[in-house]
């Protein structure tokens, strides 16, 4: 389950090919996208998958996902399941942030600052209750620049069946 995934992901040395190595500051959407990861093959995704692989473009992935989902209004918030990807994106759905609500209904994430009413960890892990969220009215969300943008659910089952066929 990807609830089971879920939490604080150990640093990731990326390379590029002439040899410089550098940690990753993990941001929302690449943290998705390394617990979609490891729940589809089982094995965390290496640092190569960063600089060379599918996951090069996790906004555009993200962004895409966002489309496999449904809009969620205010209302909605509170019967999402566990396991959840929840994708925010701007006015014309482009992804800004990303998270997923973990094994107690919390929504978790990386790199959460100024999403939600309670403080984030800039490039770090944290979690927010459902009713931290946001919100511009009873449909649109309110982005960390104080735009408004949309909320996105994607189940579990599709969004790791999504990373199968793009990861």
């Amino acid at each position: 389950m990807l609830t089971q995934r879920i939490g604080i992901i150990p640093p990731i040395t990326v390379s590029t090919v002439s040899g410089i190595s550098a940690q990753l500051d993990i941001a929302c959407h690449q943290a998705a996208c390394y617990w979609l990861f490891h729940e589809l093959h089982g094995d965390p995704p290496e640092g190569w998958a960063w600089v060379d692989g599918n996951l090069s473009d996790s906004t555009g992935l993200m962004t895409k996902l966002a489309r496999y989902g449904r809009s969620v209004s205010q209302s909605d918030i509170a019967g999402l399941a566990n396991g959840t990807v929840l994708v925010l994106t701007d006015l014309t759905n482009i992804a800004k942030h990303t998270c997923v609500l973990d094994n107690l209904g919390q929504i978790a994430g990386y790199n959460q600052t100024d999403w939600f009413t309670s403080p984030g960890v800039r490039h770090g892990f944290s979690t927010h209750n459902k009713t931290h969220i946001k919100w511009r009215s009873a449909k649109k969300i309110k982005q960390n620049n104080d735009a408004e943008g949309l909320l996105f659910a994607i189940p579990e089952k599709i969004a790791v069946d999504f990373a199968k066929f793009n990861f």
